[in-house]
């Protein structure tokens, strides 16, 4: 039977441990910026598609979880589609809401994903030690749960009992982020809390600064049962949804990666982990179930945001179907044929006037809240009249040659010639002719004037 003993809540030690975490339960004392899960990358040969644990080393001999139940199972995998049902459970005063019966569905990133979940054997203790974490690591995480304990006004006992646990070797390099997904499955019930962790642990030489969950340290913690205690929390018989973990490194080389997932202070109705290098899906009751929000400020979030489209003073045309999920979205294209006269379609984006971000549909990001995208319309650019081609000027006639200078009426040619008409004796015959002459490019005509001159007649020059 579970050993439901309750812890007071009003001890004086339970005081100094609080006063000892201030000013944060959640949060360690030094904090890295939070990591968008968007951007970052998978760790290699980290997923389980051959069906097995093959490259992990386990609390124990791999299986294939068929369903989720409250009893232990070890560690294994999922194929496929497993289910979880659970009844009715009233609300916990100052501690747990109620719930209703439901029926709970879980799948994998492909076709498969790693799960653990506390058999009867093997301490809480034990698996901090296999996944290479130390003593003062362990006194960390009980301090943590007891202080959590109380400021979340459930109670319930502090001590971890039994867990199950995941660890494969991988090779990391400095300056990268990278990316686990992971499902927390509480099968109790609010004030009986379990929790899990993920470790990160650096096998070579030297002193790394390890940052897990944005938080400079070798571990997180992840999923946890009671409200406001890990930095997850599911409340009674519920899911955390599929969630990212990070991991930075400064320095390159080999690291344990871990995950544990374990009962506090009894060994039954035990929480299940699954564990994959994707997000799977998650339903309740036949409708899709989003990432809860991290109890924790600082660790990544997934929770589900919706993308609304606008059409902007479209003319035509329909805007697409609102986009809702958790992580990255993929911007939808002009699927509605989205028209406005005089513009063209140009994207979406996050201002009605244009002017904020744009996204072009395929692109992928991840909004912090939800968000409208607006069309974004550019206005067509008229094309100027086609340019005739300058006229030629006329064809300039070639430049006529100055009319040469004719002798003016009556002026006779600086050498007119003459013509001498003889004859026997001194007897003239009476005659009269005319003669051309061209010169300069000028017609001279003369017509002979009857002279009684001997031997000689002058000839008069006119032009035709």
């Amino acid at each position: 039977m579970k050993n439901r003993k309750l812890i007071r809540r009003t001890t004086s030690s339970v005081a100094i441990v609080l006063s000892l975490l201030a000013p944060s339960l959640f949060v360690s004392s030094l904090i890295a910026e939070p990591a968008s899960a968007s951007g970052v990358a998978a760790i290699p040969d980290t997923g389980f598609e051959g069906g097995s644990l093959n490259g992990w080393d386990s609390s124990s001999a791999s299986r294939t979880f068929t369903e989720i139940t409250a009893n232990g199972q070890g560690a294994g995998i999922i194929s496929g589609t497993v289910q979880f049902t659970h009844g009715a459970r009233s609300a916990r005063a100052n501690c747990a809401p109620a719930v209703t019966a439901a029926t709970w569905a879980f799948g994998p990133f492909g076709s498969h994903a790693g799960a653990i979940q506390p058999t009867g054997s093997g301490s809480f203790d034990a698996a901090l030690v296999a996944l290479g974490m130390s003593s003062s690591d362990n006194s960390a995480i009980k301090s943590m749960i007891t202080a959590q304990a109380v400021s979340s006004r459930c109670g319930g006992s502090t001590n971890p009992t039994n867990a199950a646990w995941l660890r494969k070797t991988v090779t990391l390099t400095a300056g990268t982020t990278y990316q686990m997904a992971w499902n927390y499955i509480g099968t109790d019930y609010a004030p009986y809390n379990d929790g899990s962790v993920t470790s990160l642990i650096f096998k070579g030489v030297g002193t790394p600064t390890v940052t897990v969950n944005n938080q400079v340290q070798s571990y997180a913690l992840l999923g946890f049962t009671n409200p406001g205690t890990g930095d997850y929390s599911t409340g009674s018989y519920g899911s955390t949804g599929w969630q990212y973990s990070t991991y930075e490194v400064s320095i390159s080389g080999t690291y344990d990666l871990g995950f544990a997932v374990f009962n506090i202070g009894d060994t039954s109705l035990s929480p299940v982990l699954l564990v994959d290098d994707g997000l799977g899906v998650v339903t309740r009751n036949g409708e899709t179930f989003g990432a809860v929000v991290p109890n924790n400020p600082q660790a990544p979030s997934l929770v589900n945001r919706t993308v609304t489209y606008a059409a902007n003073n479209a003319d035509s045309g329909s805007a697409p179907v609102n986009s809702t999920g958790s992580g990255s979205i993929t911007v939808a294209p002009n699927s509605g044929n989205l028209a406005k006269s005089g513009f063209t379609f140009a994207g979406w984006n996050t201002l009605s006037d244009g002017t904020g971000v744009t996204y072009q549909p395929g692109d992928s990001f991840t909004p912090s809240a939800n968000l409208t995208l607006y069309a974004k319309w550019t206005a067509v650019v008229s094309s100027p009249p086609a340019t005739e081609p300058a006229s030629s000027p006329p064809a300039t006639e070639p430049a006529s040659s100055p009319p040469a200078t004719v002798p003016v009426l009556n002026t006779q040619p600086a050498t007119a010639p003459t013509l001498a008409i003889t004859g026997p004796g001194s007897q003239w015959l009476l005659f009269a002719f005319a003669l051309t002459l061209v010169t300069g490019g000028a017609t001279l005509l003369a017509v002979s004037n009857l002279s009684t001159s001997r031997k000689k007649t002058r000839l008069n020059w006119e032009r035709l």
